[in-house]
């Protein structure tokens, strides 16, 4: 098992930043936290420090700009507000060694 940093980063549609949160969540091993993020699955996650508990994707979100190494991963998540907008929010994930 291995520890991540998970951050949201909550950002409205004129590009500000609005929000952020940050929990850790395992994983088994790092290929696990890319491919979550390449093949777009919404998974539950439980912090596994404290109660923030929920999806890393929310349902039906869309991954883009997804960048990583050897441990770190960035990308956007995008998800329609079902009001003709949308969600977007920038995710950071740290492996913490």
């Amino acid at each position: 098992m291995i520890k991540v940093i998970e951050t949201n980063i909550s950002i409205d549609d004129k590009g500000m930043q609005r929000d952020h949160q940050s929990r850790v969540v395992e994983f088994e091993e790092w290929e696990d936290v890319i491919n979550e993020f390449k093949s777009e699955t919404s998974v539950d996650r439980k912090d596994a420090l404290g109660t923030l508990h929920g999806k890393t994707i929310p349902l039906n979100a869309v991954v883009e700009d997804l960048k990583y190494d050897h441990f770190h991963l960035s990308c956007d998540v995008i998800k329609d507000n079902g009001r003709g907008g949308f969600i977007k929010s920038r995710k950071l994930v740290y492996l913490i060694k």
